[in-house]
């Protein structure tokens, strides 16, 4: 009788806590109480899963130690008389941040920027700016170091940055091919013909550095390439004709998030096949991913309906997939980064000519850059 109590007393506790019972792992015994009960404290156990929208739940989740100096915020310019543009952010005082153009590249015409700042002694360290078919490889000052040129005449469209810094990875405007290209001697390499890879086709590498997974714009198609042979598996969505975003990773729970810009949701993959449709009232033309440190909450950059206009950043459960919170960053969103301890999240604003920043408590502050801001890395 006095373990049946317990366990009475147990599933009421875990049903008050929001737990699963099963996924806890904690045997319903004398003990069970003081386990299930740490739900209800601020050290809580990750046992317990979000079931539901809580609005209380901070929209940013911090680091254990918050980064306390300035960050170096870089920005991608596509039409100012600067390629890119220094921002210094400091968490301290927000009111003081400061941007500055920097013409390291005359004339031109950003189309996005990413990073890799694993290794310090590594020769991919530092920044990557890319326009035209060319990549630029930059230190973490900006200054030029050398120039991948891809070789094709088209437009690079995305470009990503394998976890282990040794490939980039790139796609081209209208091209049906995937273009590796080896960081650590900075050399381009032919291209890695997909079968139909639409207009603008959008590509990540997986946390492992072994694979890649690529959109396509045309027809509702991602692609799974196998870094090693360059083996090309094909997948479908829904069938229908279907303009995507830049699919993203989840670290350790075998799934790829990928925007469909046309259907205003976002897919959620796992082992080939869309396993999730995560639809929430009031997005639209979903574009960018990003995802916490520690893979608890998924962050999702957003238009208004006609592209135009005030955008919004949403904070998504991943194991619930619900949307949790959203915060209006500013006018035609492009750009999505993460400071690297998580703290901070970093949007460039193409609409209003800004970055917006936001803290760890979901406050915004924007600062003033160059005339088109289409993609934003942070350093310290």
């Amino acid at each position: 009788m006095k373990k049946l109590k317990i366990a009475i007393l147990s599933l009421v506790a875990l049903a008050l806590c929001g737990c699963d019972l099963g996924s806890t792992g904690v045997p319903v015994d004398r003990n069970s109480l003081l386990s299930i009960l740490e739900c209800f404290l601020p050290i809580a156990t990750q046992a317990c899963m979000l079931q539901s929208v809580d609005t209380s739940f901070p929209p940013i989740e911090p680091a254990a130690n918050s980064d306390a100096a300035p960050y170096t915020i870089w920005v991608a310019e596509a039409s100012s008389a600067t390629a890119m543009s220094k921002v210094t952010y400091d968490p301290s005082n927000p009111s003081a941040a400061t941007a500055v153009g920097v013409n390291v590249l005359p004339g031109v015409h950003a189309t996005g920027i990413a990073s890799w700042l694993g290794d310090p002694t590594m020769t991919q360290y530092g920044l990557y700016l890319w326009h035209d078919n060319k990549v630029e490889v930059l230190t973490t000052d900006a200054s030029l170091v050398a120039t991948i040129t891809l070789p094709v005449s088209g437009t690079i469209t995305d470009f990503s940055i394998s976890p282990d810094g040794t490939r980039g990875i790139a796609t081209v405007k209208g091209d049906t091919h995937l273009y590796m290209l080896n960081l650590q001697n900075r050399r381009g390499a032919g291209g890695l013909d997909l079968g139909g890879a639409g207009a603008m086709p959008r590509a990540t590498a997986s946390p492992d550095s072994t694979t890649e997974w690529v959109t396509d714009a045309a027809n509702g198609k991602f692609y799974f390439v196998d870094a090693a042979n360059g083996a090309v598996i094909v997948y479908s969505t829904n069938g229908q004709t279907t303009e995507m975003g830049k699919p993203r990773v989840l670290h350790g729970a075998g799934e790829v998030w990928i925007p469909d810009v046309t259907h205003n949701n976002v897919f959620v993959t796992g082992a080939g096949r869309v396993t999730a449709t995560l639809n929430f009232s009031g997005l639209f033309d979903p574009r960018e991913i990003q995802f916490s440190g520690n893979g608890k909450l998924g962050y999702v950059l957003y238009s208004p309906p006609s592209g135009f206009g005030p955008g919004k950043m949403a904070v998504v459960s991943t194991s619930t997939h619900m949307m949790m919170s959203t915060i209006s960053v500013g006018n035609q969103p492009s750009g999505l980064a993460l400071s690297q301890d998580g703290t901070y999240q970093f949007v460039a604003n193409s609409g209003d000519g800004n970055v917006a920043v936001i803290d760890p408590s979901g406050k915004v502050t924007t600062v003033r850059v160059g005339t088109t801001p289409v993609g934003v890395v942070a350093i310290h």
